[in-house]
């Protein structure tokens, strides 16, 4: 008899060691399944992720680029920036990297403009017409 019970409880513990290995398998080809279809999906987003940040950055200089404006330019400035903001899951590599170039002429020219407000207020001008063709074209 103890032959016989012995055997049954080893049967047991392979029967339950059998379950465990298929449910952790199961779990490994679920989790390699649900990870591939994350990759993917980041992938697809990956562009949109990176305008959107640019976007940000961009949205980070507004308070600085229409106070150099007259008061009479604000609306349009204001306008160019939501536009863009609102347009941002729209952009793509090409507005990015436009947007880079933009950013950095406004950065040159503002240099260059030192303490003339005039030129400063010539280069936001044309920092917030860059941002408004980019979101035009969207």
């Amino acid at each position: 008899m103890a032959e016989g019970k012995g055997s049954s409880i080893l049967k047991w513990v392979g029967i339950g060691c059998g379950v465990i290995l298929l449910l952790v398998g199961g779990s490994c080809v679920g989790l390699y399944f649900l990870g591939k279809r994350a990759v993917t999906k980041a992938a697809a987003e990956g562009k949109s992720f990176a305008a959107k940040i640019q976007v940000a950055g961009v949205a980070m200089m507004k308070p600085s680029v229409v106070s150099l404006l007259p008061v009479a330019d604000h609306p349009a400035a204001n306008k160019a920036f939501n536009d863009l903001s609102a347009k941002s899951a729209l952009l793509t590599e090409a507005d990015s990297r436009e947007l880079q170039q933009a950013m950095q002429e406004f950065g040159q020219d503002s240099s260059a403009a030192g303490a003339d407000l005039n030129a400063r207020a010539v280069a936001a001008k044309k920092f917030a017409a860059a941002i408004q063709a980019v979101a035009d074209r969207h």
